[in-house]
């Protein structure tokens, strides 16, 4: 029975099985591939290839708040803020895009009455590799109040 191995120290890349996966963030648009087998006098190997990323872009929701309402973590992601990604022409919503989490890169800011910014975080996916991006909050003007 064969076993695949990766040469050098590699954190990150995962054998299972017949597959080798390597975080998105580890390596360029582009990787060549070569598989051997055996060593020394005995080592064969297959011609190189190179295989290309899957680009994907993530896709976002503008989160919109009343100056009253609370901003939580939760608002990052799923129903605003990242909602899923991209790849090639498939739209995956966030359970399917292989996101494991989406955290605030700062302290979550304060709601200001009529004030847009964009709020820096981190997406961590499932095979370990991240990116950083930014989402977008709104805060509606405040209710006017009523003079006597």
């Amino acid at each position: 029975m064969d076993t695949w191995t990766v040469e050098g120290n590699h954190p990150g890349v995962k054998v299972t099985g017949g597959s080798i996966e390597v975080p998105a963030d580890k390596v360029g648009d582009s990787v060549t591939v070569t598989a051997k087998v055996g060593e020394g006098d005995l080592e064969n190997s297959t011609n190189s290839a190179a295989y290309s990323k899957q680009a994907h872009t993530v896709r976002k929701t503008d989160i919109i708040k009343k100056p009253t309402d609370t901003l939580s973590g939760e608002d990052l992601h799923t129903k605003t803020g990242v909602v899923g990604v991209t790849v090639g022409t498939e739209e995956k919503d966030y359970a399917s895009s292989n996101i494991h989490s989406v955290t605030s890169k700062e302290q979550l800011p304060s709601l200001t009455a009529g004030s847009t910014q964009d709020i820096p975080v981190t997406i961590t996916y499932t095979d370990g590799s991240s990116e950083d991006t930014t989402v977008k909050l709104k805060v509606t003007k405040a209710a006017p109040t009523a003079q006597p």
